[in-house]
């Protein structure tokens, strides 16, 4: 007999193999990879993305509810570092996911993976390993090198949202349908649970996309510091002006020493990302408006100022002090209790 199928339900108390006789020539586990888009009126702010285990035989060939999730087990430090923790994600909201067969070694790799990080609580960070660095982390333990990008624009950081966006790419490629086996990219047209459950999932918020924590920030801090136990703040900086073609410097003061989220958008369609002083030059002479954001010190900070562009003119630095708001401490309720899946 042969050692074949790691049980994750084994995660209650410890790794337990199931023994079990070698499977059929074309029975194949399998290994999905979802994706969770940011639906505001849904009540998800940002966006997710999370693994499912799909045992051909054994106890429990068959089952839907072998679904896990990496997430900050305090959302407050979801930037700074945070104890990680592995959820049961069965209930969890998604819009795309994509299948890969995978061989029983894989199999069993990405699930004593899963075990082990749920035992030992790898420290979650959004720029270092947040919930699409975990899950294609084990999508790589059970062989799968080929998944879509997920890097988000401007940043290399892996994101949901972007992989959402690349699963969109793949899904039009195959004629905008869902395709019944293989290993296509599966779009949730019914609105249904990971596990299949009828009801459509419930409001999830999730600290774990770079792009939609930076979009909520410009379009409604509020929500992002809400969800992140921070408060809320917008300034108008006084307005400058500036020659064509000469240098704006915009400085982001008393930011502190913790990773921060930091972006600027000039209003000529440019962008830049991660600095403590921006510096741009704009061509056209006009009137310009400059939005930036910065998540730091608690606070969940959105700034703009008017810039005009003049044909002849000098350079401009001005500055902006990042306010260090006593968090609000918003108390969300104890969620319930993980029910992992039991051996049959």
């Amino acid at each position: 007999m042969k050692l074949r199928w790691l049980i994750l339900a084994s995660l209650v108390g410890g790794l337990i193999l199931a023994a079990t006789g070698a499977a059929p020539a074309s029975a194949s586990p399998r290994l999905c990879v979802y994706a969770q888009e940011r639906n505001i009126h849904k009540g998800v702010p940002t966006g997710h993305a999370f693994v499912q285990l799909l045992p051909d035989s054994g106890p429990q060939a068959g089952s839907r509810n072998l679904t896990y999730g990496f997430s900050p087990k305090e959302v407050a430090k979801a930037l700074t570092g945070s104890p990680g923790q592995i959820l049961n994600d069965s209930k969890h909201g998604w819009e795309w996911k994509l299948c890969k067969s995978v061989t029983v070694d894989g199999y069993d790799k990405a699930a004593r993976a899963i075990s082990l990080d749920r035992d030992r609580r790898p420290e979650y960070n959004l720029f270092k390993f947040n919930c699409t660095d975990w899950a294609f982390k084990i999508a790589k333990e059970a062989g799968i090198t080929d998944l879509p990008s997920a890097k988000a624009l401007g940043t290399n950081l892996l994101d949901p949202e972007a992989l959402a966006n690349s699963y969109k790419k793949l899904y039009a490629e195959q004629g905008g349908r869902n395709i019944p086996g293989g290993n296509a990219v599966w779009k949730n047209v019914a609105n249904v649970y990971p596990d299949n459950v009828a009801d459509p999932p419930s409001p999830v918020i999730n600290i774990d996309s770079y792009a939609d924590i930076t979009l909520l920030a410009f379009t409604d801090p509020r929500v992002i510091a809400h969800a992140m136990d921070m408060t809320a703040h917008t300034a108008v900086v006084p307005p400058v002006v500036i020659g064509a073609n000469r240098t704006l410097l915009v400085s982001l003061l008393r930011l502190g020493t913790k990773p921060t989220v930091t972006e600027v958008r000039f209003g000529d369609g440019s962008r830049q990302y991660q600095k403590r002083t921006f510096a741009h030059s704009y061509r056209r002479p006009g009137t310009y408006r400059l939005r930036g954001i910065a998540i730091a010190n608690a606070t969940v900070y959105r700034f703009s100022l008017r810039v005009r562009v003049v044909r002849s003119g000098g350079a401009v630095s001005t500055a902006t002090t990042v306010p260090h708001n006593t968090p609000r401490h918003y108390h969300f309720p104890e969620p319930a209790p993980v029910v992992w899946p039991l051996p049959i």
